[in-house]
């Protein structure tokens, strides 16, 4: 058999036994994974292949088993606790670009907002809270409401005006 890449669906089904046996061998790794690497591997073998050098089987299989080996020697990060390399732990290093006393804030208008909405009636209160609490487009309200994109926006006008009236 020839090794090309136009002929590498038929050297992909001769080499599936080398590719799983070696796969097997490296228990460590998650197995669907292990095989896609080890096809990609055999994709760049056909690839690099000189056939004055070796045969293909043990040119695949060096190239594989080199891989798996050099996978095993990067350190897997099993905890935020452990240290980089300055000494400082992981979890010192992830930004939180959660604003908490902003998200306060915001919580409390809701609630203030909400008192309010008890002046609207039952389907303009949903409305309203469908497109500012749970953030919802006017399509999304339109569509899950059975109402066109206007009549939301329409309601919603009509609405804010409403508590805006109120407020003062």
């Amino acid at each position: 058999m020839q090794i090309n890449i136009e002929n590498s669906e038929m050297i992909m089904d001769a080499y599936k036994p080398l590719i799983l046996a070696v796969t097997n061998k490296f228990q460590k790794y998650e197995k669907d994974e292990s095989i896609d690497e080890a096809r990609m591997i055999l994709m760049e073998a056909i690839l690099t292949y000189d056939a004055e050098k070796a045969t293909f089987g043990y040119y695949l299989k060096q190239r594989l088993y080199y891989h798996f080996l050099d996978k095993g020697k990067k350190k897997e990060i099993l905890s935020l606790n452990e240290k980089n390399q300055e000494g400082d732990e992981l979890i010192d290093s992830l930004i939180d670009t959660t604003d908490f006393e902003e998200d306060l804030l915001r919580k409390d208008r809701i609630r203030q907002i909400l008192t309010y909405l008890e002046i609207l009636s039952p389907k303009d209160r949903k409305i309203v809270e469908m497109r500012y609490l749970k953030e919802m487009t006017n399509q999304e309200i339109g569509e899950r409401l059975k109402i066109s994109t206007k009549t939301v926006a329409n309601r919603l006008s009509l609405s804010l005006k409403k508590l805006r009236e109120e407020f003062r």
